[in-house]
């Protein structure tokens, strides 16, 4: 199945069916590039199967929960990235 998972994530829908573990990727791939995660091969045109979202049982509302935590916690890295880098301003010096 992980083969399959990449090979489908963009196109979830086989042979008429949604496949599930795909169909995760693909949200969670569109989610991504909406948080400005990445960028696809589309570009800013983020394509989300409806049949992929409603095989997974998921809402808008649930969607933009998701979007806004993963921006939430993507902010929240940034400054523990910012607060681990060393004062460049500051002059070194060398004994």
């Amino acid at each position: 199945m992980p083969i399959q998972t990449i090979e489908w994530h963009h196109d979830p829908v086989q042979d008429g069916k949604v496949v599930v573990l795909p169909a995760l990727v693909h949200v969670a791939n569109a989610i991504c590039l909406i948080a400005g995660i990445g960028l696809g091969s589309d570009g800013l045109r983020t394509h989300v199967d409806p049949a992929a979202v409603e095989s997974l049982r998921l809402d808008g509302a649930q969607i933009e929960e998701v979007l806004g935590r993963l921006i939430e916690s993507m902010e929240d890295s940034g400054a523990l990235l910012e607060m681990s880098r060393p004062d460049l301003t500051q002059e070194r010096k060398i004994a």
